[in-house]
């Protein structure tokens, strides 16, 4: 199950958890291919990309293994049009930091 790591509205970046059973470590030697999935305001959900060329791929690296979790690397929605879009991502949370005054820098 999917779950946001801290709630925040819905126009801010937001890091999703998903849970998945992966095959026993030697059939996952083989390359494993997945999508992000975005559930929209009104309770639909939509793919990332646009097709299948939109497909991320993983390896399986005994590196990426942290107590008994396989980890991925964090990764960018990628928009229909097969961009991830992530200055437009980064500015939005930024000005949305900024307009409420949230940021706090300390050494």
């Amino acid at each position: 199950p999917s779950r946001p790591l801290a709630p925040l509205p819905a126009q801010e970046p937001v890091l999703w958890l998903g849970e998945v059973a992966l095959p026993s470590e030697e059939e996952a030697a083989s390359t494993f291919w997945y999508k992000f999935l975005r559930r929209l305001e009104t309770g639909d959900a939509v793919w990332e990309g646009n097709g299948p060329h939109h497909d991320r791929t993983s390896i399986y690296n005994p590196c990426n293994l942290v107590d008994g979790v396989y980890c991925l690397p964090i990764g960018h929605w990628i928009e229909v049009s097969g961009h991830t879009d992530e200055m437009k991502h980064t500015t939005d949370f930024y000005f949305n930091i900024a307009g409420h005054q949230a940021i706090h820098c300390s050494r």
